[in-house]
């Protein structure tokens, strides 16, 4: 049975995060961590060398991804942990949301000459420490380095967030395609941070493709939101799990370790990997 400590919700550079993999193991280990969970958004390119780091480190790590699905227009993300990062199917899922983001980065960029910010596909891949994932946090990296904008969440509120003139929302991704994918390639589907959600009849929907956890503890739920999404879970028999969502130093008050669960929950995650649930 693991023991210590986990943070199962950690992005690096290789999606929107600000630092490459070693460097967010290295602030787990700083952390007291015994396990750490990378979880890039449409991204596995920087497991290898997290797994690298950990093993160098002492840190136990977590191989996982973040994927966006959509359901009626509403934006889900749905991690998978214990994947294998080399799965053919997985992969070429993954090349298609590049592809895509890509394009979204293209209307993004076109949204934003329109509001006269002439900003540039060069100056956003200065700001990348990864290899060619675009995001909007590299592209609000490259707004404060214009002068655009003063600080990282300026540029969501007057430019690129949910409710702002140049945001581009993604090509949709459906549940069951997600899910599906996330289990051929050996994970567990696990929904996170609900709070940021309409559940309505989604929940359902999820529970009938496969889920099997729901990430209950997050820097953005508040107190009674936390006991609610853990008797949720529990009225559904689903592994309760939680982390920071670190993105990156200064991006948001979230800090690596900020928010953990007990290590334990990654052997009842592992106990799910060959079953529906």
């Amino acid at each position: 049975m693991r023991q210590g400590s986990a943070d199962l919700h950690v992005h690096t550079s290789f999606s929107d995060g600000l630092h490459r993999p070693a460097d967010v193991v290295e602030m787990a280990k700083s952390a007291g961590l015994t396990w750490i969970g990378i979880t890039d958004h449409d991204a596995v390119g920087g497991i290898g060398e997290a797994l690298e780091a950990a093993e160098r480190l002492g840190v136990g790590c977590v191989p996982g991804v973040e994927l966006s699905v959509d359901y009626r227009g509403q934006d889900f993300h749905i991690l998978g942990y214990w994947i294998d990062p080399e799965n053919g199917a997985l992969r070429e899922l993954l090349g298609e949301i590049l592809e895509s983001r890509s394009r979204r980065a293209d209307r993004i960029i076109s949204r934003l000459h329109a509001m006269g910010v002439r900003i540039t596909l060069e100056e956003i891949r200065k700001q990348m420490t990864g290899p060619r994932y675009i995001g909007r946090p590299h592209i609000a990296q490259a707004l404060m380095a214009r002068g655009d904008v003063q600080t990282f969440p300026e540029a969501f509120v007057r430019y690129i967030g949910r409710d702002a003139p140049a945001y581009v929302p993604k090509e949709p991704l459906e549940p069951s395609e997600a899910l599906a994918v996330i289990r051929g390639a050996g994970g567990v589907p696990v929904m996170a941070h609900p709070g940021a959600y309409r559940m309505d009849g989604a929940f359902r929907v999820f529970l009938s493709e496969g889920l099997a956890g729901l990430e209950t503890d997050h820097p953005k739920h508040s107190v009674e939101q936390q006991a609610s999404f853990r008797r949720l879970a529990q009225q559904h028999d689903l592994v309760m799990t939680g982390g920071s969502d670190f993105h990156g130093r200064g991006v948001s008050d979230a800090v690596v370790g900020g928010v953990t669960v007990d290590a334990r929950v990654l052997d009842e995650l592992a106990a799910r990997k060959d079953s529906k649930r």
